[in-house]
């Protein structure tokens, strides 16, 4: 097996989440072993938000797997 890691990362918490159900659902079809998965958020200030607040989030996940060497 050969381990590896993916980082994911939006804007928006719902979209990260569909993307990491995309990518999980590929590696099963494939035949790979999920290891870990770590969540971050991160919130920073931007001029051009369109929050009240002036922020702007990011949201990621590390997703860290192993499939079969070719």
């Amino acid at each position: 097996m050969k381990t590896k890691v993916r980082l994911l990362a939006h804007y928006q918490e719902g979209l990260l989440e569909n993307e990491i159900n995309e990518f999980l659902g590929g590696l099963e079809l494939n035949g790979g072993e999920i290891i870990d998965i770590k969540y971050s958020s991160a919130v920073c200030l931007d001029k051009n938000s369109k929050s009240n607040d002036g922020t702007l989030e990011l949201y990621s996940a590390l997703v860290i797997y192993q499939i079969q060497k070719k």
